[in-house]
């Protein structure tokens, strides 16, 4: 029996061998956490693109009526091949998650799910 596709996930990644594995995971964890994974191969051009964008739509309460918003964030992964880059002006709220000092991918990987929301 086959399992059926649930996500398509089309990244572009830089950096180091550790960072781009670390792209590549945060990318699966949200997904797998519900939120969509946005396609960053269009804005490999641009000095200011963050290392993931990722989103999310949920309800909210606001007093006697519910809102359904949509949550954006900017994913950035820091560690010494990527330093932290500051950017001119961030549109959604941005997420840094500091692998520098992860021994193994197992400390990585669990570094990068404790950032999901």
């Amino acid at each position: 029996m086959r399992t059926a596709v649930t996500h398509l996930l089309k990244v572009a990644v830089n950096g180091g061998e550790d960072h781009k594995l670390a792209i590549a995971e945060a990318a699966v964890l949200y997904a797998d956490s519900g939120y969509r994974v946005h396609d960053t191969t269009i804005l490999q051009a641009s000095p200011y693109r963050p290392d993931l964008i990722v989103s999310k739509t949920d309800r909210f309460i606001s007093g006697a009526h519910r809102k359904t918003m949509m949550e954006t964030y900017w994913i950035e992964i820091v560690d010494s091949s990527m330093p932290p880059r500051d950017f001119v002006k961030l549109p959604n709220p941005i997420i840094r998650i500091d692998i520098g000092k992860c021994k193994d991918a197992n400390e990585r990987i669990e570094k990068i799910r404790r950032s999901v929301p």
